[in-house]
């Protein structure tokens, strides 16, 4: 016989298991309750955003002119 055989007709011979099964679920769904309730992060300010976006403007702009630099010369 299996263990898990054995295991669950314990299981269903016992009102321990029923227990257990009840502990479990209860575990389960307080810790995704509280895992729900956390505070969602501080959504950044205007000026943050416009300064995040100049800055990967301005890298953009400089990859393409370093890509049309090597464009430029020769191939040899």
């Amino acid at each position: 016989m299996s263990t898990w055989r054995a295991a669950a007709e314990r299981c269903v011979n016992g009102a321990r298991c029923v227990v257990g099964v009840i502990a479990a679920a209860a575990l389960v769904s307080g810790l995704s309750i509280a895992g729900c309730a956390s505070e969602p992060p501080p959504s950044p300010s205007k000026k943050e955003v416009q300064s995040s976006s100049d800055r990967f403007f301005e890298k953009m702009k400089h990859e393409e002119q370093e890509r049309g630099k090597g464009a430029d010369a020769p191939i040899r």
